[in-house]
C-alpha cells in the first residue's frame, strides 16, 4: 500500500503527517534560515521517522509566505498565475523570482530558489505531488472561524475562514491582542483588525494536515513557479498515460481471461451435450420406434373407420365404378383425405355429375373444370373433371343398391 507523507514547512519548525499508519505529528526543531544543509538534514528526519514514502506532499506555512491581497481583473487560474509572476515586484515586497499560488482574492509566495531547494531535498526520498499552503489546506479542510498559529520569530499568525473560504490571512509582529484589548491597540499595525481576527483559537494542525493525505491537489492551487508548472503538467500527463496504458493492459487481460474462460465453459457444455446425447440415444430410438407404432395404429383405425362407413378407397372406387357409364374413362383419381377427385373422358360427361350427385354415398358433387370436347376414333367424346366427397351411410357401399 502506498504511503502519503504531508510536510509542513515553516521558519524553524518542521510537522509531518503520514498515511498509513494514522496521522501522527512529528515535528522537528530545525534553524531559522533554511538552506540546503538544514534540507537535507530535515529530510533526513523525515525519512527515519516514516521511511521512504511514495508520495509528499509540501505544506509552506506562514513565517515562510508572503502574502498579498492584489485587485486582479477576472481571470482563468493561468492567466492570474502569469500575471502574478510577471508583476511579482508589484504585489510582493522582494525582487526574487517567486513561486506563486492564489485563493479567495489572496496570493501567495515564495522565493523559487529556496522552494527548488525543498522540492530538490525532499524528491531523493520520494515524489513531491503537490506544494500548497497552509491557508489554502485550512480552506480545503473546510474550516470555519478564526484561528490562531505561530508565524515564526516570536510572530503570530491568523487565519479566518468562513464557510470553508478564505475572508483573511494576517501575520503580526507582535503577539495576538485579546478581544479587551483592541481598543488599546492603536498603535498596532493590525489596530484595524476584527474581534475575530484577534481571537486565538489553536488550529487543529494534525488534522489540517491529515486532510492533505486523500484526494489530491488541483495544479492550479499550488504554489508553483512557471519552471515547476510545466514540470508538473509533464508529471501528471505521464501518470494519466501510464495510467491509460494500466488500463489498457488491464482491459486486454480482462478480455484474454474471459475469452479462456468462456472458451472452457463452451468446451465444457460441448461434452455435456454430447455426453447427453449418447446416453440419450436409446430413449431417442424408442420415442422413434414409439412415434411410429402410433402413426402405423391411427392409418389402421382410420382404415377401418372408412371401411366400416363405406368410405374407403377401394369403396369409393367400386361404388364409382358402378356408377359410371360403361364408356367413361377415368384417367386419374385423387384423395387428400376429405375430397376426391375424377378426372377421364366419356361420350356424355355432364351427365355422370348427376349421376354421383343422386348416390347417397357421395356428396358435394361437383364441376371443377370445364369440359372439352374431342374426336376419339372416329366418336366425339368429352373430358370431365369432377370432384366430391364421401359420407357415412347406414349398411355401407356394398350394402347400398
Amino acid at each position: 500500500m502506498s504511503k502519503v507523507v504531508v510536510v509542513l514547512l515553516d521558519e524553524s519548525v518542521v510537522s509531518a503527517v503520514s498515511r498509513p499508519p494514522d496521522a501522527t505529528l512529528v515535528q522537528y526543531k530545525g534553524e531559522s534560515v533554511w538552506d540546503r544543509g538544514t534540507a537535507v538534514a530535515t529530510v533526513a528526519s523525515v525519512r527515519d521517522a516514516f521511511g521512504e514514502p511514495s508520495s509528499i506532499v509540501l505544506v509552506i506555512g506562514l513565517s515562510l509566505l508572503e502574502i498579498a491581497r492584489p485587485e486582479l481583473p477576472p481571470l482563468t487560474a493561468e492567466a492570474r498565475r502569469a500575471l502574478l509572476l510577471r508583476d511579482a515586484d508589484r504585489y510582493f515586497p522582494t525582487a526574487a523570482p517567486l513561486a506563486v499560488s492564489w485563493a479567495n482574492d489572496f496570493a501567495f509566495a515564495v522565493p523559487s530558489a529556496l522552494l527548488e531547494t525543498w522540492v530538490a531535498a525532499f524528491s531523493s526520498i520520494g515524489t513531491v505531488d503537490a506544494i500548497v499552503t497552509l491557508p489554502q489546506l485550512c480552506a480545503r479542510h473546510g474550516l470555519d472561524g478564526a484561528f490562531g498559529i505561530p508565524a515564526g520569530g516570536g510572530a503570530r499568525g491568523a487565519i479566518v475562514l468562513r464557510d470553508g473560504a478564505l475572508t483573511d490571512v494576517r501575520r503580526m509582529a507582535t503577539p495576538a491582542l485579546s478581544v479587551a484589548a483592541e481598543s488599546t491597540s492603536a498603535e498596532s499595525s493590525f489596530a484595524d483588525a476584527t474581534p475575530a481576527i484577534m481571537a486565538d483559537r489553536p488550529l487543529p494542525l494534525t488534522d489540517v494536515l491529515r486532510s492533505a493525505t486523500t484526494g489530491s491537489v488541483a495544479l492550479d492551487d499550488q504554489l508553483l513557479d512557471e519552471r515547476m508548472v510545466v514540470d508538473a503538467r509533464v508529471r501528471r500527463q505521464g501518470r494519466l498515460l501510464r495510467s491509460v496504458v494500466l488500463l489498457a493492459l488491464a482491459v486486454l487481460a480482462l478480455g484474454w481471461v474471459a475469452a479462456r474462460r468462456q472458451t472452457r465453459e463452451l468446451d465444457a457444455t460441448r461434452a455435456l451435450a454430447s455426453r447427453l446425447i449418447s446416453e440419450a440415444a436409446p430413449a431417442r430410438a424408442a420415442t422413434v420406434r414409439l412415434e411410429l407404432v402410433r402413426a402405423e395404429q391411427r392409418a389402421l383405425l382410420m382404415a377401418d373407420s372408412l371401411a366400416r362407413g363405406g368410405a374407403s378407397a377401394a369403396a369409393v372406387l367400386a361404388r364409382v365404378g358402378a356408377l359410371l357409364p360403361k364408356d367413361a374413362f377415368v384417367q386419374r383419381l385423387e384423395w387428400d383425405g376429405v375430397l376426391w377427385r375424377l378426372d377421364g373422358s366419356a361420350s356424355d360427361a355432364p351427365g355422370i355429375v348427376p349421376l354421383l350427385d343422386a348416390d347417397p354415398h357421395f356428396a358435394d358433387v361437383r364441376v371443377v373444370a370445364a369440359s372439352t370436347r374431342f374426336m376419339d376414333v372416329g366418336r366425339q367424346r368429352e373430358s370431365f373433371s369432377i370432384a366430391f366427397r364421401t359420407r357415412e351411410v347406414r349398411g355401407g357401399v356394398r350394402g347400398a343398391q
